[in-house]
């Protein structure tokens, strides 16, 4: 924690999402945590250009993170892409680790279905029978059933709950687990989930879930009412995203270096690649065979990005982070982060000059995945560290 100037404690909130786009779910969410904690802060560690379920985000990191402290957040920050786009279990716990690092977060809030002390109990359960769990999924693989299918059955089984049947608390739980594993100073605050889940439409509060959303703009309808503002930019053209993974995909000859490989699937998506017409047409050819779009997707994107196996685990090793947005009282929190942590904040060019020779490395991947994404965007990419140190700049001084 800091300190006001009269001495009184500010009690700050960390927040993990995606914004993918930001949409009123998201207000409540802020809302809610800000009422019931008294928080001074909202910080979001918010996924860059590319997301977990292994596809380009919607819009840029930049204009999502500047709706975010237009509407509840005060300081938005990037999760690097190795996290961003990795399965619930990574994601979440690179991302609370990140969090731990910058040594002033007092609370993690998410959204769930059933509360923390549900989700608490089933990690203790969890813990206390892990060669049971292992048994249990082993037991569903081989009735033919996808990895998720199998871990969220025997996640249910083992805790008699059905706590993974529902869509929020999948990564709550992954939160909860995280905090544990990396002994956080982090208490987590859970919003008990108002609206529709993942994949489901409106309700009557004017609350929809992101990915219905998302399908709605990309039908081209009207999504005023579930959103409080859009970015005024061209959205991500799926087709042209896959244009460039099949154009990937011919020349790859390893593929058993990238993040996700798996044998069956490459074999499947060799089959219906070159087959389909469209990237809805592919995904829906190859996701009916036992595995998630997301898997898939997933693999795919870490080909596009050279994303190895090991790659996943570098964002614990990364001693820089990089603010997309802030307003004053997020200025002030960067402020604080930068006396009580080790970590570099890079908010403009000559702090490049503060890292290390790997952590230069490091930002260069990040930004060259950015220039893959600007194409696909018909984005300027002659100077990609131009074009993202310059938007750091301009909405840090908003």
């Amino acid at each position: 924690m800091f300190f006001k100037k009269e001495g009184k404690k500010l009690k700050i909130v960390g927040i993990i999402s995606e914004y993918n786009p930001f949409h009123n779910g998201h207000i409540y969410h802020i809302h809610k945590t800000k009422e019931a904690l008294c928080a001074d802060a909202v910080v979001a560690l918010m996924s860059g250009n590319f997301v977990q379920r292994g596809l380009p985000s919607t819009f840029t990191k930049y204009e999502r993170a500047k709706i975010a402290c237009e509407y509840g957040c005060d300081l938005v920050l990037e999760l690097p892409v190795f996290s961003s786009i990795a399965p619930a279990d990574i994601f979440a716990k690179n991302a609370v680790t990140i969090l731990n690092k910058l040594n002033i977060i007092d609370y993690l809030s998410f959204g769930s279905e059933d509360g923390i002390e549900a989700l608490r109990k089933a990690h203790e359960t969890m813990k206390a029978n892990e060669k049971q769990f292992d048994e249990l999924i082993k037991k569903h693989l081989t009735s033919g059933l996808s990895y998720s299918r199998a871990y969220s059955l025997s996640f249910n089984e083992l805790t008699k709950t059905d706590i993974m049947s529902k869509s929020n608390n999948i990564l709550a739980y992954k939160y909860i687990s995280a905090l544990d594993e990396t002994k956080s100073a982090m208490k987590p605050f859970a919003v008990q989930r108002h609206g529709p889940g993942y994949n489901d439409e409106c309700d009557e509060s004017g609350i929809a879930s992101a990915s219905h959303i998302r399908s709605l703009i990309y039908k081209g309808e009207d999504v005023s009412d579930l959103v409080p503002a859009l970015p005024q930019e061209k959205i991500i053209d799926l087709e042209k995203y896959f244009s460039y993974i099949k154009s990937i995909f011919i020349r790859e000859k390893n593929f058993k270096m990238y993040f996700e490989y798996d044998e069956d699937a490459v074999n499947y998506i060799k089959k219906y690649i070159y087959e389909a017409k469209s990237y809805n047409e592919f995904m829906d050819m190859v996701s009916r065979k036992n595995f998630s779009r997301s898997k898939i997707n997933r693999f795919l994107l870490a080909m596009l990005l050279n994303i190895y196996k090991d790659s996943v685990s570098r964002d614990n090793e990364y001693n820089f982070i990089i603010p997309l947005c802030a307003n004053d009282i997020g200025k002030k929190v960067l402020r604080e982060i930068k006396k009580r942590s080790d970590v570099n904040i890079i908010s403009k060019y000559k702090d490049l000059d503060n890292l290390s020779h790997e952590s230069k490395l490091d930002f260069e991947i990040l930004i060259n995945n950015d220039k893959i994404y600007y194409l696909m965007k018909d984005m300027d990419v002659k100077d990609a560290y131009k074009i993202n140190l310059i938007s750091i700049e301009k909405n840090l001084k908003k």
